[in-house]
């Protein structure tokens, strides 16, 4: 039987009361290692540089650099790392703003520990979560948005907006109210107008601003 690969997790934070909480109950987690913990933004990046994390739990508001400086440089020198900002900010501009630098996931603070859990989980495989708090008003005002997207039609918009969010053919269906056979057809367009092999791609590309034309 094959062990569980151990997710490391870099906490930053400027509450050590708060830290304390988180390193507590990821503890009981054996999945999770907490490698680093700083309440500093250019503390933060230095450990960054020695512990290697697989996950960084970034707060927003920091000393000497704030969560949105991090993540950009993050981004450019740590393409590898992964971020997921947890913070008390529900404001979805925030959100919108930490995706487009390349964070993974966006979670609210008094979220329950299994919620955290399975955010990390997911963010340290490549995929992406967002806090239903955050998610729906990003809905309304599009997740995602370069040029490259006015070749697809609006309906293929939301189609890809809720991939983007992680949920599946039934709950899109759903949402929009329309078949799961037209949610796969609409997949297969936007991949095909897009000229991407798969939709996680796509998503990542358009993130990263770099949409992908192989």
């Amino acid at each position: 039987m094959m062990m569980q690969e151990t997710v490391k997790v870099l906490l930053v934070d400027d509450h050590p009361v708060f830290r304390e909480g988180i390193k507590a109950r990821l503890a009981l987690d054996p999945e999770f290692k907490i490698v680093g913990e700083s309440g500093d933004g250019v503390e933060a990046m230095q450990q960054i540089k020695v512990l290697g994390p697989d996950v960084i739990l970034l707060d927003i508001t920091l000393p000497n650099m704030n969560g949105l400086e991090m993540a950009k440089i993050v981004r450019e020198s740590y393409p590898g790392i992964k971020i997921l900002v947890l913070t008390m900010h529900t404001r979805p501009e925030y959100a919108q703003k930490f995706f487009e630098l390349g964070a993974k996931g966006y979670v609210i603070k008094d979220s329950p520990v299994e919620l955290l859990s399975m955010a990390i989980r997911m963010v340290a495989k490549g995929q992406k979560y967002i806090d239903e708090r955050v998610a729906s008003p990003l809905n309304k005002q599009e997740l995602i948005r370069p040029e490259s997207l006015e070749q697809l039609s609006k309906r293929e918009q939301e189609v890809l907006n809720l991939l983007a969010q992680c949920s599946r053919n039934k709950e899109i269906a759903t949402k929009l109210g329309i078949s799961v056979r037209t949610v796969e057809g609409h997949r297969r367009e936007i991949l095909k107008k897009m000229k991407c092999k798969n939709i996680p791609d796509l998503i990542r590309s358009l993130f990263n601003s770099e949409c992908g034309n192989t």
